[in-house]
């Protein structure tokens, strides 16, 4: 496997926002993924968070997501 990768993170405003960018690939197989994610420390010990996946294999798929984080 041949792995090659870009990651940036940006706070704003006490937001986060990162970018990933990733391309995967063997003498059979080969894939292209973007992901976004911002995050937002609510409280303390609470964040929320949502994002979105883009990955092309044969055709694109896309995943958005979304979460609430909560750390001791």
């Amino acid at each position: 496997w041949n792995s090659y990768f870009l990651i940036n993170q940006i706070n704003f405003k006490n937001w986060y926002f990162n970018t990933m960018l990733t391309y995967t690939s063997n003498k059979d197989f080969s894939f292209f993924s973007i992901s976004n994610y911002f995050k937002k420390q609510i409280f303390k010990s609470i964040d929320f968070n949502f994002g979105l996946n883009l990955t092309k294999i044969s055709n694109f798929l896309i995943i958005p997501y979304f979460g609430v984080t909560y750390n001791l």
